[in-house]
């Protein structure tokens, strides 16, 4: 079993800039706190990559192609299928008055990081009450390395449902019997507990999975989000109940992967 071009894989992976060793992302977070760009909001732990939809960049995508579970690999990435090549038009000389019209009122440093209209921009040189803006991407025209491990081809209709709704609510995936399938397999039901359906933007957050699940289990063509309120004292019995469903469904998947 080999990585498609339409296929859906967890992959861990460390990213560095060829030129110089940096580390400027990985999904490890021993690796993130010794290169000092761990992030405590952001889990690090294997990404979800959808082959052919610009989930990482062009480089890696094509280079999953082909891949076996399991198997490790190093890529180089060159600029034009990493960040793009470095566009000198996006490096802009701002004086004291266009920076205080885009709202720029502190002093700047080289290499700290501006918003403008929305957009960052690396200050390359500062001083004399203007600056050096650059907006190209901070890894354009940057050759890369990716050190990457497959971790799992998501084949079954249960792996891609779990992993699609992990991408957006995570832990609502993580909850067991989150789901029932109907009407033979063409309608999944997703519950929403109290907490869940509370969670800000779910209303964006459900749109996004069903799309999501129209666009990768095709046989699926309905979504629908059910909210569920359940007695305290009944919880328990409630995720036996839903534990052993979710047992009863693995076992069928499995059947019907070996038919």
């Amino acid at each position: 079993m080999k990585v498609t071009e339409t296929d859906l894989v967890y992959i861990d992976y460390t990213g560095k800039v060829k030129e110089s060793g940096e580390i400027f992302d990985t999904t490890d977070a021993e690796t993130a706190k010794e290169a000092d760009i761990f992030r405590p909001e952001e889990a690090h732990e294997p990404t979800l990559v959808a082959i052919g939809k610009s989930w990482v960049v062009e480089g890696l995508e094509e280079a999953l192609v082909g891949r076996n579970p399991k198997e490790k690999f190093k890529v180089e990435v060159p600029p034009s299928k990493g960040f793009g090549e470095r566009d000198p038009r996006k490096i802009e000389l701002y004086t004291r008055r266009k920076l205080l019209q885009a709202d720029i009122k502190e002093d700047l440093q080289p290499g700290s990081i501006v918003s403008v209209s929305g957009l960052p921009a690396v200050v390359r040189t500062a001083g004399g009450g203007r600056a050096l803006l650059d907006f190209n991407p901070p890894l354009a025209g940057k050759t890369l390395i990716y050190d990457v491990d497959v971790r799992q081809i998501c084949k079954t209709k249960k792996q891609k449902i779990e992993a699609l709704v992990k991408r957006r609510f995570k832990t609502l995936a993580e909850r067991k019997g989150f789901y029932k399938l109907r009407k033979k397999g063409k309608e999944i039901l997703i519950d929403l507990d109290e907490d869940e359906r509370l969670t800000q933007n779910v209303q964006l957050i459900k749109r996004g999975i069903a799309n999501d699940i129209f666009e990768f289990v095709p046989t699926i063509s309905t979504v629908a989000f059910e909210e569920i309120f359940t007695r305290p004292e009944e919880e328990e019995a409630a995720e036996a109940v839903a534990e052993d469903a979710a047992s009863k469904e693995e076992a069928a998947e499995s059947v019907e992967e070996k038919e």
